[in-house]
């Protein structure tokens, strides 16, 4: 241990000799010494010095002190303090900088391990757990056949991660499980970039901790799905943790990911344009927040710059994209100015409706991210006590919980999957390395101080109770979404689709009404008749639950394009429909009277939840099975009774009767 010791790193920077015994070892002993013999004196490096140090590398603090501590005795003494310094500067560098290596990829591994077990039940279900992400693979499936989304498919939600799905499929071909599993890797993206965020914020215990929780309690909010969100997590914390970086190191190569991250996130989701204020608020104001030691945030020009040109590309490249196949005024009308999309922001609802929605957002905290929001709401309250001042680390991580709430309340529907935004900011907000979690475990009572040693331990029992129900509820829920994954929730839409791509060549349309009905499109592996191949917000009216309460009745909307619907519908006549039942076309009349004229209800196909319409002029190449019919019950053979046969009476014997004798007179 004197190698370690003599340079200033702690005692487990480098294993005992006497266990790893090795001649490199022996030779660094005899140099250890050198820098006693000249007269250096090397400062030891603290635990909180090794997490200011990039890449949480542990130097010598600071080595122009070799330099005033060597004697002035001419030139060989000069030589020798030059040559000490570089064999400390050099022995630093190789030990040190070896071991946060490879204690990140143990990191790494026992992450991907944790993502692996909890998302199991996921990675084999071929079928979708909610309608919406029916919606990326339809976009895929038009990359596939050579056609532009937004351009050949209306859609008013960002393109990414349609190009996702399809680079996925190419490489490893056209399913649900192949989309399943990349979500589960880009789950686990997500956790190593909430792990390098709480590295630069806090150092490696409090990463490890918000990490790990993160691996474990994001299914309970992205359900072990493919829809939107689980896409944009990663690039939504990679983005923070590029900007916590940045301002961390002034660089800005840091800043330049930061904005690309950014704008590749809300090509996935609107949503995560909510994370703009903390990025173009904070360099204004950083420069007058206290800072640690180490950390040296750069002018708002830099950052500003480096944002910039980060976010131009992925926009960029998508602009000229959709340029070159002449869609680039689709892009612009969809993506930027579709009107059912700024509708759906503003909400529908009135005053009062939206006062009790944003109560259920508040609630929704306590339901989907429960251990999160104590560990979080007892950090806020312990730092508060100890007269909490607003730091740079306070400001990045309370401005990032503040806009995932944000970007959560959008549209004030505070759906279960909408959370996601919210738990990293409050999982690191709970792991501050002077949170409840790690105090309560180090904190010694003192003898005699009676008062203060029961308020700690009344508060400390209190958060203790609430983290218990917090942990019972969130393993409900995470137990919950374990088991409605090992089967898919669309068995009907799948039946329906075999029987479509059955009787029908690749280049036949369909179409569907109604959310329910979209999972069709994939199982049949067949494109819609119109570019409109979903209505919602678009003929109809839009959502309005929330994780508390349900929708009202989704009806049809005559100031939408009903029009141009059907007059596509009557040009590629596609062979079948399928209508939802939960959308009702009432005073649709044109798509009525198509319906009937033009189709016919397919009577074998029996589902409580969609109907089935087939083209009359369609032959049935594989007829469809209905439902076995049930028997009807022979009528019950009586069998002739035989006549009953009375016996035969014996006939009644009258007893005599017994007459008394004359009694005589005396």
């Amino acid at each position: 241990m004197a190698l370690p010791r003599a340079l200033g790193l702690r005692p487990y920077a480098e294993p005992h000799p006497a266990q790893r015994p090795s001649a490199l070892l022996r030779s660094r002993r005899h140099h250890a010494a050198l820098p006693r013999r000249q007269g250096l004196r090397l400062l030891p490096v603290s635990p909180r010095q090794e997490d200011d140090q990039p890449g949480g590398r542990r130097v010598v603090s600071d080595l122009r002190d070799v330099d005033r501590a060597a004697p002035e005795h001419g030139d060989r003494r000069k030589k020798r303090a030059v040559t000490a310094k570089a064999i400390v500067a050099g022995l630093n560098a190789r030990l040190v900088r070896t071991k946060p290596v490879i204690r990140d990829l143990g990191v790494a591994l026992l992450l991907a391990l944790i993502t692996l077990l909890v998302r199991l039940p996921g990675l084999s279900t071929e079928g979708f757990h909610n309608e919406d992400a029916a919606g990326i693979t339809y976009n895929a499936d038009l990359l596939l056949r050579g056609y532009v989304p937004l351009k050949d498919g209306f859609e008013i939600k960002g393109p990414g991660a349609f190009y996702l799905a399809y680079g996925f499929w190419e490489v490893f071909g056209r399913s649900i499980v192949v989309l399943q599993r990349a979500a589960s890797v880009f789950a686990f993206g997500s956790a190593l970039a909430l792990y390098g965020a709480g590295i630069v914020l806090f150092g490696r215990r409090s990463a490890l901790l918000a990490a790990v929780l993160f691996a474990l309690l994001s299914p309970v909010t992205d359900s072990i799905d493919i829809n939107y969100h689980v896409w944009m997590s990663l690039p939504w914390i990679a983005a923070f943790a590029a900007f916590t970086r940045g301002a961390r190191d002034g660089k800005w190569r840091w800043f330049v990911a930061t904005g690309f991250a950014f704008a590749v996130g809300a090509l996935i989701k609107h949503q995560v344009a909510s994370l703009a204020p903390l990025l173009l608020v904070l360099p204004l104001f950083w420069s007058r927040l206290k800072a640690p030691v180490a950390w040296t945030p750069p002018g708002p020009l830099v950052a500003y710059s480096g944002m910039a040109v980060g976010f131009v590309l992925p926009f960029a490249a998508l602009g000229l994209y959709y340029w070159q196949r002449g869609g680039l005024s689709a892009l612009l009308d969809t993506y930027f100015f579709a009107e059912a999309g700024w509708r759906y922001a503003a909400g529908a609802s009135g005053l009062a409706d939206k006062l009790l929605r944003l109560l259920d957002g508040v609630l929704g905290l306590g339901e989907y991210v429960a251990v999160p929001l104590v560990l979080g709401l007892a950090s806020a309250v312990y730092a508060l006590r100890q007269g909490w001042r607003l730091s740079l680390r306070a400001a990045l991580v309370v401005g990032f919980v503040l806009c995932g709430y944000a970007g959560a309340s959008i549209g004030l529907r505070y759906f279960k999957s909408y959370y996601l935004q919210v738990l990293p900011g409050l999982l690191l907000c709970g792991v501050h390395p002077d949170a409840p979690i790690f105090k309560v475990f180090a904190r010694r009572f003192r003898p005699g101080d009676r008062a203060t040693a029961f308020r700690r331990g009344f508060f400390s029992a209190v958060f203790f109770v609430l983290l218990g129900l917090a942990t019972v509820n969130d393993v409900s829920h995470l137990s919950q979404a374990r088991r409605e994954r090992r089967h898919p929730r669309d068995p009907d839409a799948a039946r329906m689709g075999r029987v479509i791509r059955d009787n029908t060549d690749l280049g036949d349309r369909i179409w569907v009404w109604g959310r329910w009905a979209w999972p069709v499109y994939f199982h049949a592996d067949r494109l819609a008749g119109t570019r409109y191949y979903k209505v919602i917000e678009i003929l109809t009216t839009t959502l309005t639950n929330t994780w508390r309460r349900p929708t009202t009745p989704v009806k049809f909307r005559p100031e939408g394009p009903a029009a141009e619907v059907i007059a596509e519908l009557r040009l590629s006549r596609p062979k079948f429909i399928v209508v939802a039942r939960n959308e009702d076309y009432a005073g649709f009349t044109a798509l009525t009277a198509l319906l009937r004229t033009d189709y016919a209800v397919v009577p074998e196909i029996v589902s409580t939840t969609l109907v089935l319409h087939r083209r009359r002029d369609v032959v049935w190449r594989k007829a469809p099975k209905g439902p076995p019919a049930k028997r009807p019950k022979a009528p019950a053979v009586s069998k002739p009774k035989a006549p009953a046969v009375s016996k035969p009476k014996a006939p009644a014997v009258s007893k005599p009767k017994v007459v008394p004798p004359p009694q005589k007179r005396p």
